[in-house]
């Protein structure tokens, strides 16, 4: 019985507030902003005009830190929530 309620009280907190992302006129407030001549440097500097420039980005990772970065086995490819994080940050950079 107190399982059926506490499921019935999340679905309604579910139904009733609405998502987080949003402001209260419904725009997606996780999308970043539009690029304009404010907010796009007239000269890279630092690390991203070394990526610009070489067209190479250098990952890190450590090799056991489940969940966070791991070797798969067999593939040796690295996986994990970095790993997944990173390719994020770099899909952004190249965009």
């Amino acid at each position: 019985m107190k399982a059926t309620l506490a499921f019935a009280a999340w679905l309604l907190a579910l139904t009733v507030f609405p998502a987080l992302a949003e402001d209260t006129a419904g725009a997606d407030l996780t999308k970043p902003p539009a690029a304009s001549e404010d907010t796009i440097p007239a000269e890279l500097t630092g690390t991203l005009k070394q990526v610009h420039e070489s067209g190479i980005v250098t990952l890190g990772y450590r090799t056991a830190s489940f969940p966070f970065s791991f070797i798969q086995p067999g593939t040796g490819e690295p996986l994990g929530y970095s790993i997944e994080l990173c390719r994020g940050v770099v899909a952004e950079i190249i965009r």
